[in-house]
């Protein structure tokens, strides 16, 4: 990703609000997952979507990921509500 694709994208997340955010741990003994769930406000068109995340604990790389959104691609790529609730993820994890 170029400089300036990556500006144009924290610039499009500025637009997002994460107005409902959760977080769950959950799993068996062996596997053992971070759900994250929130929906998503676009202020600038006034959508929301929702959106989820299943975060591997040790990481807190997402291992799966869902949107409803039309741009979301399924299991290929995260659209930007995804990145918007994974930022806030991190953020609200860290804290912990």
């Amino acid at each position: 990703m170029s400089s300036k694709e990556h500006e144009k994208l924290m610039k499009s997340l500025e637009d997002l609000e994460v107005k409902e955010f959760g977080v769950e741990k959950y799993g068996t003994e062996t596997r053992k997952y971070i759900y994250v769930y929130g929906l998503i406000y676009n202020k600038v068109n006034r959508t929301e979507y929702h959106a989820c995340l299943w975060l591997d604990p040790r990481t807190l790389f997402p291992v799966r990921f869902s949107c409803e959104c039309p741009d979301f691609t399924f299991r290929i790529r995260m659209c930007k509500h995804l990145m918007k609730l994974y930022l806030t993820a991190i953020r609200q994890l860290k804290g912990m």
